[in-house]
């Protein structure tokens, strides 16, 4: 990698002799880059010795006003409007949210050594830090299995189908997706009545294919504020009524992904790193904060074990006898469309051969699909009413659920399937 002898410890520490070898690397940009996520005392020596980032810049070789605009915004200072955490080490966790949250640092890996002399501190008060973040429902990941910590963009799909202990050659499954909880054309009482359903039929695992909750007020579309329930308008009061309504089986776990770009993906993008998922399956323990120097008081919620976050906008899990059975939950972008099937059949298509699931569930698009190939396509219908953004749309959401029987083998194939969909209203 160029420039990457500035992470081995041999550069000099002269502020002339950092600038020298900043100019000699391969891509000094680059150089630069890795020089600040190591040893940012050095590259602020070497800044403060030319007299400025621009400066700077043009000393190591960088001409035109792009390449001296992205040296510049490596020094940028982080936005600072984050929640600031109070309490025992009360100023580093809020100092490390803001730090690694910040839009360019996203998905950046950073050793503990680093960020201790950032903030001048010890590493094992950077892991208390981390583990304090943790607690408060921020997912900082360990990158790649590694010692480097990291707030990610999004949080990385596994190389490998996710086991969920879940095994038998005859399955059934109860299907649902975007309900949405929180907002005001939430179908509530229709996704108990399908919960009321999957029990009577004897559903043994549900799958959620994504947007559980409605996310935070005034995040979204123009008017969105408008569309969420009273004491639901931040993640707090979200997660809190989804926990104390979202119905549930005994015995049965629902296994659910969220968007990282929308609705709840808007509390990720802006908090940094918060899952309402993730905290609504697992927990949270968040100690009263300051924001824009106003205290606001701590908030505590514990898990709930019939829930299972599986992470972003798609995940792929193994089910069957010996989990050989692939199911992929998909969470994609885009808009709504006219033909649910002909957009169900373009995504499997596209898919690579070492891809392919023998099951896709796809969400978001409040329609209902199914198509019968090599893959066993379901496009899931919604849990809730037309908005007034979708009534504008160019077609009308389909409010259902779905159930499944499902009979397979030891290799993961379906030998056969059975297929009820469950449509507003319910009717005994």
């Amino acid at each position: 990698m160029a420039g990457s002898f500035l992470l081995e410890g041999t550069m000099p520490r002269s502020p002339e002799q950092i600038v020298a070898a900043l100019t000699a690397a391969d891509d000094p940009l680059q150089a630069l880059r890795e020089l600040f996520i190591t040893t940012p005392q050095d590259a602020m020596a070497a800044r403060d010795h030319c007299g400025g980032a621009t400066t700077l810049a043009r000393e190591i070789g960088l001409h035109g006003e792009t390449a001296t605009r992205y040296a510049r915004k490596i020094f940028a200072p982080p936005r600072t409007n984050r929640e600031v955490v109070t309490r025992s080490h009360d100023d580093l966790a809020g100092h490390l949210l803001t730090y690694l949250g910040w839009h360019r640092n996203r998905s950046t890996p950073f050793p503990p050594e680093a960020l201790a002399a950032t903030f001048d501190c010890t590493v094992p008060e950077i892991r208390v830090a981390v583990e304090m973040l943790r607690e408060q429902g921020i997912c900082v990941m360990e990158f790649e299995g590694s010692d480097l910590f990291t707030i990610p963009r999004t949080l990385p799909e596994p190389h490998s189908p996710i086991s969920i202990n879940f095994t038998g050659d005859r399955v059934v499954a109860g299907w649902v997706s975007d309900t949405h909880f929180g907002s005001v054309w939430a179908a509530e009482d229709f996704l108990g009545a399908a919960y009321g359903r999957f029990e009577a039929v004897g559903v043994q695992i549900v799958f959620h294919i994504g947007d559980m909750m409605e996310g935070p007020a005034g995040r979204g579309y123009p008017g969105h504020a408008n569309d969420v329930k009273p004491g639901c308008a931040d993640w707090r009061g979200q997660v809190q009524y989804t926990h104390e309504r979202y119905p549930s089986i005994l015995g049965v776990t629902t296994h659910f992904i969220e968007s990282a770009t929308s609705h709840e993906g808007w509390e990720w993008k802006n908090s940094p790193g918060r899952s309402m998922g993730h905290i609504l399956a697992n927990g949270v323990e968040l100690p009263s904060h300051m924001v824009n120097d106003h205290e606001v008081p701590g908030f505590t919620l514990p898990g709930r074990d019939d829930l299972n976050f599986l992470g972003h906008d798609r995940r792929t899990i193994g089910i069957g006898p010996e989990e050989k059975t692939t199911v992929m939950l998909l969470h994609p972008g885009g808009a709504s469309s006219k033909y649910p099937e002909k957009k169900l059949a373009e995504y499997i298509e596209g898919l690579d051969d070492k891809q392919l699931p023998h099951i896709l569930a796809m969400g978001h698009l409040h329609r209902f699909a199914h198509i019968d190939s090599d893959v066993l396509g379901l496009m899931v219908p919604s849990c809730q009413f037309d908005t007034p953004l979708f009534q504008r749309s160019v077609s009308n959401s389909n409010v259902g659920a779905i159930i499944t029987e499902l009979e397979l083998d030891t290799g993961g194939d379906i030998l056969s399937y059975q297929l009820e969909v469950l449509r507003h209203p319910i009717r005994d």
